[in-house]
Order: C-alpha cells, then sequence, then structure tokens
C-alpha cells in the first residue's frame, strides 16, 4: 500500500458510504471527485472550503473528520499569514 502524508482520514468512510458516490457527492459540496479523493485518502490537506462543506454535509465538526496532524498543519499555515 502506497504511504500517504497524512494517512487515511475519518471522512473517507463516511465519504465512502455515500449512496450517491464520490463524483455526486463532489458536485454536491462543489469540489473536485479527485479533491474528495486525495482528501479522505490523506494524500494532501483539505481546503477551508473543502472542510466547511464536508462539514455541514455530514453535520459533524472538523475534528470528528480529520486527524488532528491535518488541522494542525492547516491551523499553523493559517497563524503564520498574520
Amino acid at each position: 500500500m502506497r504511504q500517504t502524508k497524512f494517512g487515511p482520514q475519518p471522512v473517507k468512510r463516511l465519504i465512502d458510504e455515500c449512496p450517491y458516490g464520490v463524483k455526486s457527492l463532489a458536485v454536491e459540496l462543489g469540489c473536485t471527485r479527485a479533491q474528495l479523493y486525495h482528501t479522505a485518502r490523506g494524500n494532501q490537506r483539505p481546503s477551508p472550503a473543502v472542510v466547511k462543506a464536508l462539514c455541514e454535509y455530514f453535520g459533524a465538526e472538523a475534528k470528528d473528520l480529520f486527524t488532528e496532524e491535518v488541522l494542525a498543519v492547516r491551523f499553523r499555515k493559517q497563524a503564520k499569514k498574520r
């Protein structure tokens, strides 16, 4: 199995169980299938817009959908910009 940057994220299970499929979910969320695929598998950090859309869609908080490492990295980058 290929090593990923952040490892599979908790949101992966929810995305995989989506009855409409990843492509339809991506359209619903306003992102690409590739963004969902790579985010769920931990290949890339999700954008703030994707995090927000997933949280709203699944009715969950970001800490329930993503590992602390992913969220901490995103927070550190935002803090440096200030």
